[in-house]
């Protein structure tokens, strides 16, 4: 059997989900092609009932924009209309979640259409992470990038178990993503709370430095447990896990899309000591940096 990569719903909560709810939003829609029974293009209906069931169990609800029953309407310049008007009437800000990054990219153009401002307005994330596609959007794109590596490995193997008259797995083997690669589509803040709006943009600018919580609460001028009290109620995290939060998230792109060593990537990252983030590294994420980075196909 042809390997799938069942990313939804496996790594939707961790991948897509918690993206755009680290951005504050509180609304959320998906947007797919028309799913077809074929094997191939199944996979639309499985992405969008877990983003919708995830969403659910977070508490919210998700829209859904849906596939134009008259043939009349799906060419793209009655359809790009219909999604314009779609996008209009759901509660702003909102975070979507796009099928794949071409879908993405419609919804880019619908909401230039709809005079809806991305990602001050709406914050769109796709799949396949596309580079050429993301990166000449406007604004770029952000994505869930795909193991397509261990996707092709696995599949010569099952080949070539079956050409050599050798059973393969009756069903299909999972090979999660490599996780969001953040762009311009999903770069906002939606909180509701303007001290933690400007203490997360503070942690941001300065993720490449050593600050600590006592930089960020001069910043926010609260006391620390104001300040966390306010966090945990907009984000469900502390100050300090929040900032670490954003600094492994730096650390595991630059594994993924560099060849720096380790020593660079920590000072990038805001860690004094490489021993630090290693320690840290392993204890989040479950792996040395060395492994995720083989892992994760790190150039």
């Amino acid at each position: 059997m042809a390997v799938e990569t069942p990313e939804f719903p496996i790594a939707l909560r961790r991948f897509v989900y918690d993206h755009l709810l680290s951005r504050g939003l509180r609304h959320f829609a998906f947007v797919g092609w028309p799913a077809v029974e074929d094997g191939i293009s199944l996979w639309e209906s499985q992405r969008q009932k877990a983003f919708s069931e995830t969403v659910k169990r977070a508490g919210f609800s998700s829209s859904v924009y849906r596939w134009p029953p008259r043939r009349a309407d799906r060419g793209w310049g009655r359809e790009q209309k219909l999604i314009a008007r779609w996008l209009k009437a759901l509660p702003k800000p909102a975070g979507i979640m796009a099928s794949n990054d071409q879908r993405a990219r419609h919804v880019l153009e619908a909401a230039r259409v709809a005079a809806i401002a991305v990602p001050d307005d709406l914050a769109v994330i796709g799949v396949d992470n596309d580079e050429t596609l993301c990166e000449l959007s406007t604004p770029s794109i952000s994505s869930v990038a795909l193991d397509t590596d261990t996707i092709g490995y696995q599949g010569a193997g099952m080949l070539d178990r079956l050409m050599n008259g050798r059973r393969v797995p009756r069903r299909a083997v999972p090979v999660p993503p490599l996780g969001v690669i953040a762009r311009r589509s999903t770069d906002m803040l939606a909180m509701a709370d303007p001290t933690v709006v400007d203490a997360v943009r503070f942690m941001d600018a300065n993720i490449g430095r050593p600050i600590r919580i006592a930089d960020v609460l001069a910043v926010a001028r609260l006391s620390r447990k104001t300040l966390e009290v306010r966090f945990r109620r907009v984000l469900g995290r502390t100050p300090h896990e929040e900032l670490q939060r954003r600094r492994l998230e730096r650390v595991k792109t630059l594994l993924q899309q560099t060849d720096w060593p380790l020593k660079q990537i920590a000072r990038a990252a805001g860690f004094t000591y490489v021993e630090h983030l290693h320690l840290i590294f392993r204890r989040e994420v479950g792996m040395t940096p060395a492994a995720f980075r083989a892992l994760h196909g790190g150039r």
